[in-house]
């Protein structure tokens, strides 16, 4: 669908919103529609200044991994928003639209980049000291397993691949020692408490 498609722009407007596709009567939503995308397509969200270079390098200090694109759902229990889409939430949601360049919150080391059931596309990136970061729904990813990668540095283009409700990041931040790249809903962590958003 075109990213002037009324499905699109609804979603957009869920994303900028905080509420759902579902309840937004689509009939009369035209003029809307055209406003919210004309808005969208001007917007240009801050870029991060840091890195890039593959280095791999670990700084510990995380970085926003989409900055200036708002929360549209938070970490912990909800109301499941769709069918097969879980009712604890290890991750927040950020709203970009699609195709918006993802950074590496830190340095490190790619574990997984591949399909991962109802998460789509995912990149997980190891930092160290059993911090982990997971990346979701993207609708194409930049890296390989094995690869290092900076602090800013590209690592895919947001999507809605997976289940959801439309194009965003799907977001996590997990602290557990295991090498395995399938995160563990248990040891995953707000990630509000480790990057301001």
């Amino acid at each position: 669908m075109s990213s002037g498609g009324p499905l699109n722009a609804a979603t957009r407007l869920w994303a900028l919103s905080g509420l759902s596709v579902a309840v937004l009567p689509m009939e009369g939503l035209s003029p809307l529609i055209v406003q919210i995308d004309q808005i969208l397509a001007q917007y240009q969200p801050q870029t991060n200044p840091v890195g890039g270079d593959g280095s791999g390098i670990v700084t510990g200090q995380f970085i926003n991994p989409a900055s200036g694109y708002p929360i549209t759902s938070g970490f912990g229990p909800r109301r499941s928003p769709c069918a097969g889409c879980s009712s604890f939430h290890p991750a927040i949601d950020l709203g970009t639209p699609m195709n918006t360049p993802i950074q590496a919150v830190d340095g490190g080391t790619v574990i997984g980049a591949t399909w991962w059931d109802g998460y789509g596309l995912t990149v997980v990136v190891a930092h160290g000291n059993g911090m982990k970061t997971r990346y979701s729904h993207l609708n194409s990813i930049n890296v390989v397993v094995g690869q290092p990668v900076s602090q800013g540095q590209e690592i895919g283009r947001s999507g809605q691949t997976g289940y959801g409700t439309g194009p965003h990041l799907d977001f996590g931040v997990y602290k557990y020692p295991g090498s395995d790249w399938r995160t563990p809903k248990a040891a995953a962590i707000d990630p509000r408490s480790v990057i301001k958003f």
